[in-house]
């Protein structure tokens, strides 16, 4: 009797932090919040790429393993860090800073780190 409601209190915990995170994981597939973090809303032009390449490889671990310790990934895990391989490399990063400085599109590195992790969901 006891455990069944300790069960569904951790439940409902664990249904809290997926709603109040769900929105703003670069990996989460739907409507995307961003995060309110003033280093993740700089402008990429204004951002020099070596701050660019930690702030992203720090999203990305983050984001993958906020996925996978709220098992939201099922029996993907093996494909969640995939994605964060690809989100997490150098060369990655590089090519979308580039093409993001030479679009001038103004994003800022939120937004790049959501492209990356868009794009490796079609990553080999």
């Amino acid at each position: 009797m006891f455990g069944r409601k300790r069960i569904e209190q951790t439940e409902i915990q664990r249904d809290q932090a997926i709603a109040e995170g769900s929105g703003k994981n670069i990996f989460t597939i739907g409507i995307y919040h961003g995060v309110e973090w003033p280093q993740y809303n700089a402008l990429v032009k204004d951002t020099p790429i070596e701050t660019i390449i930690n702030l992203v490889q720090e999203r990305a671990l983050k984001d993958g393993m906020w996925c996978i310790e709220m098992d939201l990934v099922g029996d993907n895990e093996e494909i969640m860090r995939k994605m964060m391989r690809y989100v997490s490399d150098v060369d990655n990063i590089k090519r979308n800073y580039d093409y993001q400085i030479e679009q001038e599109s103004g994003v800022t590195v939120d937004f790049m780190c959501r492209d990356l992790a868009n794009g490796s969901r079609w990553a080999r």
